[in-house]
């Protein structure tokens, strides 16, 4: 923290007004870079909304500085109750609210199958990102969308007519 009051020219005193902990700073920095480069997009179909979103997810994982922020954050989070909290408030929930959105929405359309595991399907597409992640070999965009259509095409409820 006083590494960042220096080079904002701040007293620690105002980077704690903004940011009580170093989690919360972390997170926001974190946050500012992905929230807006990997919307949940709405396009009429929850298999192209998937696509859309965990390409972008996957194009910004990879490129730097949000790959090194997203690996020491990563890194840190077994040893940190302060910063899985951070994470899982700024990051996991929103994005798996998004998701059960943009699944319920494909259920009511009738293009996937009513009875379907929200938090596995979440589970399942965005795991292969971090694991890749952590492994040091970023999914691509296009391994991206490939996943998520192998994942979608076991939940297509044509698939089940």
């Amino acid at each position: 923290m006083e590494a960042i009051a220096a080079r904002a020219t701040a007293s620690k005193a105002t980077v704690y007004r903004h940011w009580p902990a170093k989690a919360v700073l972390v997170m926001d920095a974190f946050m500012a870079r992905v929230d807006p480069a990997a919307p949940f997009p709405d396009t009429g179909s929850a298999v192209e909304d998937f696509v859309r979103q965990l390409r972008a997810t996957a194009t910004v994982f990879g490129t730097d500085p949000v790959h090194s922020m997203l690996v020491g954050l990563i890194t840190a989070l077994p040893g940190d109750r302060e910063l899985q909290k951070a994470f899982r408030t700024s990051y996991m929930e929103p994005r798996r609210a998004q998701a059960e959105v943009t699944m319920r929405r494909g259920q009511e359309r009738g293009e996937l199958i009513a009875d379907l595991s929200l938090d596995r399907l979440f589970d399942q597409l965005y795991g292969a990102v971090y694991l890749r992640l952590i492994l040091g070999t970023p999914l691509t965009a296009a391994e991206a969308e490939s996943a998520v259509r192998q994942a979608f095409r076991g939940i297509l409820a044509e698939a089940h007519r």
